[in-house]
Order: C-alpha cells, then sequence, then structure tokens
C-alpha cells in the first residue's frame, strides 16, 4: 500500500517552500509575464477593426466629449485621458494592457491566496502569465485586459468580503448584515460589476452569478442586498448617462442581439430554431476551439471542432 503520510508530508513542505518564497515567485510571474509579453508585441493596430474603434472613440470623447455608444464604453473612456495627453501614442496605450493584466493577475493572487494551496496557486499564476494566447492581448488595444483586470478585483472583492473559512476549513459564506461597514462592501461589489458590464457586455451576468451563489448558499440577504446595490447603482448610471448625454443610444440593445447578422439588421431577426443553432455552434467552437488551443491541448492550426471537446 501506498504510504499517504509519506505523500501528505511531502505536499505540506512544498506549499511550505513556495509560502517562504512567495514573494520571489510572484515577481517571477510579473517578469516572466513580462518578457512574453514583449516577444509578443505587436507595435500596430489589429486588422480585426474593434481596438482601432476602442482608440476612435477614445478620441471622440477625449476631443469632443461624445458618449462611446458602440461595444463597451468603459474602456475608451479610460484610454481618452491618455489620449488627451499624449495623443495617439499606440506603444503607450498598448502597455496600458500590459498593465491591466498584471495587475489582474496580482488580484488573481490576492483572491486566492491561502484559499488553495500555494503549490497550486503559483504554477497557476505563471502558467497563465506565459501563456501566449492570453498575453497576445498585452499588446494590444482591446478591451480583454481590462475586463480580466476587474474580473479578477471582483473575485478578490468577493473572497474578501463574502467567503469565510470556520475551524474545521470548511467553505463558508458570511451571513449579509447590514452594518456600515457591511453596506459599503455591497456597494463596492456591485460597483465593480458595473464597471465589468461597462466594459463588455457579458459582464451583466456576473451579477446574476453572485445572486445564484448566494441563493444555493442560502444567503438570501447577501442575494437581496447585492442585486438592490447593482441596480442602485445602474439606475444612477442610466440617469447621468441620460441627463448628459440624451441622445447617445447603445449598440446592444435587444434587437442587435437577435439579429441574423449584426452588422446587416435587415436581414431580420432569428427565430427560434435559429437562436439554438446559434447557441450549438458557439459552444462547440467554444468547447473543442478556443479553450483547447487556450490551453495548449491542440494546435493553434487545428481546424476540428467537436461538442463533446476532444
Amino acid at each position: 500500500m501506498e504510504n499517504t503520510g509519506d505523500k501528505s508530508e511531502l505536499l505540506h513542505r512544498v506549499d511550505a517552500f513556495f509560502e517562504r518564497h512567495r514573494h520571489i515567485f510572484l515577481w517571477l510571474v510579473f517578469i516572466a509575464s513580462a518578457v512574453v509579453s514583449l516577444l509578443l508585441f505587436d507595435p500596430k493596430v489589429s486588422l480585426s477593426g474593434d481596438d482601432s474603434d476602442y482608440i476612435i472613440h477614445a478620441y471622440n470623447f477625449a476631443e469632443y466629449f461624445a458618449f462611446p455608444s458602440f461595444r463597451g464604453p468603459l474602456y475608451p473612456i479610460v484610454l481618452a485621458p491618455f489620449v488627451k495627453v499624449f495623443g495617439i501614442n499606440l506603444t503607450l496605450l498598448k502597455i496600458t494592457s500590459f498593465v491591466f493584466i498584471i495587475l489582474s493577475l496580482f488580484f488573481l493572487y490576492k483572491a486566492f491566496y491561502k484559499r488553495i494551496p500555494t503549490s497550486v496557486l503559483f504554477p497557476v499564476l505563471l502558467l497563465s502569465g506565459i501563456n501566449a494566447h492570453l498575453m497576445y492581448y498585452s499588446g494590444q488595444t482591446f478591451s480583454e485586459p481590462m475586463f480580466l483586470l476587474l474580473q479578477s478585483l471582483l473575485l478578490y472583492l468577493f473572497a474578501e468580503y463574502f467567503a469565510d473559512n470556520d475551524q474545521t476549513g470548511q467553505r463558508n459564506l458570511r451571513p449579509g448584515v447590514l452594518t456600515g461597514r457591511q453596506i459599503s462592501r455591497y456597494l463596492i461589489f456591485s460597483f465593480v460589476i458595473l464597471l465589468l458590464s461597462l466594459t463588455r457586455s457579458i459582464g451583466y451576468i456576473a451579477i446574476g452569478a453572485a445572486v445564484l451563489l448566494f441563493l444555493a448558499y442560502k444567503q438570501y440577504r447577501n442575494a437581496l442586498y447585492s442585486g438592490v446595490a447593482f441596480v442602485f447603482w445602474f439606475q444612477l448610471y442610466a440617469f447621468f448617462k441620460k441627463l448628459i448625454w440624451p441622445y447617445s443610444g447603445s449598440a446592444y440593445t435587444f434587437d442587435y442581439y437577435l439579429a441574423k447578422d449584426a452588422y446587416n439588421q435587415s436581414q431580420g431577426n432569428e427565430d427560434f430554431f435559429g437562436i439554438l443553432r446559434r447557441i450549438f455552434e458557439n459552444t462547440e467552437g467554444y468547447i473543442s476551439g478556443d479553450i483547447p488551443r487556450f490551453m495548449g491541448l491542440v494546435p493553434d492550426e487545428s481546424k476540428e471542432t467537436s461538442i463533446v471537446w476532444l
């Protein structure tokens, strides 16, 4: 029989080693990420057009205070001060993307430190930091790096504000209370969800995920208070947007998502079976295409897809 005690002792010693040198390993992650980012750096805009759109909207906001209605508005607004001061300096704008990704790795570290073994945490951070598919975005002006930063910050806030460990090591959620300190936490947590949503519209699902998680743990007050706080911030945002930019509109209306062709809405909307087909095709593309390539499980040039992944 295997000696489980020896294995446990070995894992404990490995964790202790990572724990003693955690600051060194964290800097190793940052340095390795910087090297990979530099090797992948491209001083030009891509051919997709999305990144150049963000720059154009940042310029229009900086010069004309025009609200960036197309795509997520927050990222161009964040770029706008850099454009205002330094002009359209592609290298500087791309450096902000690198900073966002480094900060996202830092907040991932903060979110999971002392919650998972350090022998797992640091290898995962390092593999993420040297992943070419991830670090590609560190040299582009896409909104993904900023979204990653806000997503990691949200995980950190959730862990700090709501996660708890009892004396047996069982992970639980703290019960909802309406003290002054906890109210501020609900407001901060839900405000970051709003920022996440204004960066990329898929971020709106985060409030639903948080509420469902609270409900699963029977934390009904946490679910209610977080939901109410998010509605408060969203209504406040909608009010000021309507007040300051009454004719700005939004690219992401319900018709936009239902359209057969988002760039040519004269083709009409999808029917029920068309929506099902779209869900199936997108799921197949991500499960057997993008995700395995991102994880290095299939070659980048592979074109084969399957709904069951591999």
